[in-house]
């Protein structure tokens, strides 16, 4: 639980980071894409930077739909571009909801297995599903009761809220980082790759839930 909750601080203030340096504002198609560079504050790898990409775009679907959609693991290999995965199971789960839970994923792909870890909450006034992979050894040091702060997260998520006009506003957040760099040495590269990955994102995600 400790885990998941530094997970949630991070996603939430790099959705708005009070430290960051808003480097680029892209497009594709119509879809606009806010680039973030901000410096590391993980104990872990102090001298990294992190790289978020942004973007918020209209749903027809219902708040709900989309929400039981993404927190359905069979549903997760349509639209988890970033992990990369063949098919999934829920692992472990703290909390008696569906919905408002914080689950370990495991993910099967070619190769190789993966752990998610993944905390979703929903309410009326909208909702959140936030997950980043993390390497079994780590996860299960933390479950025998070592410090969480030992692993560096990396989170990626949505945020879902009711629209005006009907459906749903959706906001998808990506994540990267890289060792050793500095805000101004991150490569145009990994930032063009990561909004890629968004507008990938959520043109899967519209597809399924159409």
């Amino acid at each position: 639980m400790k885990l998941s909750q530094r997970m949630i601080n991070g996603f939430c203030s790099s959705i708005n980071p009070a430290d960051g340096q808003q480097d680029m504002i892209s497009k594709i198609d119509d879809l606009e894409i806010h680039t973030t560079f901000r410096k590391c504050t993980d104990l872990v790898y102090p001298d990294s930077v992190v790289l978020s990409a942004a973007a918020t775009t209209w749903f027809p679907s219902a708040p709900l739909s989309i929400f039981n959609f993404l927190i359905d693991e069979k549903c997760r290999p349509q639209w988890d571009v970033i992990t990369d995965i063949g098919w999934v199971r829920e692992a472990g789960r703290i909390g008696f909801h569906s919905g408002n839970c914080i689950s370990l994923l495991e993910a099967f792909s070619t190769g190789q297995n993966k752990l998610i870890l993944q905390e979703s909450w929903t309410d009326p006034s909208g909702a959140l599903v936030v997950y980043c992979p993390v390497p079994l050894p780590a996860i299960k040091a933390v479950m025998s009761g070592e410090d969480p702060s030992i692993l560096s997260l990396s989170p990626s998520g949505f945020v879902i809220s009711g629209a005006m006009s009907g459906g749903a506003l959706v906001t998808v957040l990506l994540q990267m980082s890289e060792n050793s760099a500095t805000p101004g040495s991150m490569s145009l590269e990994s930032a063009n790759l990561l909004n890629t990955c968004v507008g990938i994102t959520i043109d899967k995600l519209k597809a399924a839930l159409s």
